[in-house]
């Protein structure tokens, strides 16, 4: 499910909670509770670029990802019209 190596029991992450913060560094240090991920530790570079993406995700428009879609299709030379799915 995740490709990421770094993996801690909820207890773990308790109880070395310094080493966790200092792997997270490396990578995003996933925690898990009972087998379901509860909370992944990551560096403040890798925050600050996912909030700066966030924000403008929200700032886009139904219309914006309509165009994407469109850029995306007019580039594969499928049709958005009726029958979708089949090339033109």
């Amino acid at each position: 499910m995740y490709n990421f190596t770094a993996q801690w029991s909820v207890a773990e992450a308790r109880k070395h909670f310094s080493d966790l913060v200092k792997a997270a560094e490396n990578e995003p240090q996933l925690v898990f509770r009972r087998k379901e991920l509860a909370a992944v530790v990551i560096d403040p570079g890798l925050f600050d670029r996912f909030a700066k993406w966030l924000a403008a995700e929200q700032e886009r428009s139904v219309a914006d990802a309509f165009a994407d879609l469109r850029v995306i299709v007019d580039s594969t030379g499928w049709s958005l019209g009726p029958g979708t799915g089949a090339k033109d």
